[in-house]
């Protein structure tokens, strides 16, 4: 199934009319049946129960992806820019710590490698075969600013069998506070997002959508810590 960058909430139904205003495409995310629908969006042109039938769907769509988004807002997330990874220069390696994905995905997802130790495991090995130092925990404690690469995967399950996701890869580390550098703290100082739905026959595309950001995080790195 597709997946594309999270953007502001604001911006969804925006979002929702370039990516799916032909009715082929909306019938592909699983949200409802638009078969005979037409061309126009939100059924201009067409009466009663098909009009509806459209409205409906657009609104079910908006509202678990503002749903998920809302649920998924918990602290203020770093972004990939020039000055995000700035942040990555002179980081010596990291540490890869990944979240248990929910109760209501953990049943479908080992056909698919999607236990938190594989992900784990995997996204090591992606980030050794690229030239990133990789530390076990007890190398990770002892090395300035511990920094480590957070990988966390959030799932609703909005229809039976269908669930929106969003994947979340951030790097964090030790700063200090510029008002009271004595203060200090962990926190997020590059960070990325991927938002799709699927269904339990094609979760991969989650395991997808972690190697994609995954894979960004290396050309972040690489781009201020060039090998010598």
């Amino acid at each position: 199934m597709g997946c594309f960058i999270t953007y502001p909430v604001k911006e969804i139904s925006s979002v929702f009319i370039r990516r799916y205003q032909r009715p082929s495409a909306v019938r592909k995310t699983g949200l409802c049946d638009l078969s005979g629908a037409g061309e126009k969006y939100l059924g201009i042109g067409y009466k009663g129960d098909k009009k509806m039938k459209m409205v409906k769907c657009v609104f079910k769509y908006i509202a678990f992806t503002v749903g998920l988004a809302i649920w998924t807002v918990g602290a203020a997330y770093a972004i990939d820019s020039d000055v995000t990874r700035r942040t990555l220069a002179g980081i010596q390696g990291v540490n890869v710590v990944v979240e248990e994905l929910q109760p209501n995905i953990q049943k479908y997802t080992q056909k698919f490698g999607l236990q938190r130790e594989q992900i784990k495991t995997d996204v090591e090995a992606m980030l050794r075969k690229a030239g990133v130092t990789v530390f076990a925990y007890e190398q990770w404690l002892k090395t300035p600013g511990r920094p480590f690469l957070y990988i966390v995967v959030n799932t609703h399950e909005y229809e039976k069998y269908w669930y929106s996701y969003d994947v979340r890869v951030e790097l964090k580390q030790g700063v200090s506070l510029e008002v009271n550098p004595l203060v200090k703290t962990m926190a997020g100082t590059w960070g990325i997002n991927m938002t799709g739905i699927t269904n339990i026959g094609k979760l991969n595309a989650i395991k997808e959508s972690i190697n994609v950001l995954v894979g960004r995080f290396i050309e972040a790195y690489l781009s201020v810590n060039l090998k010598k």
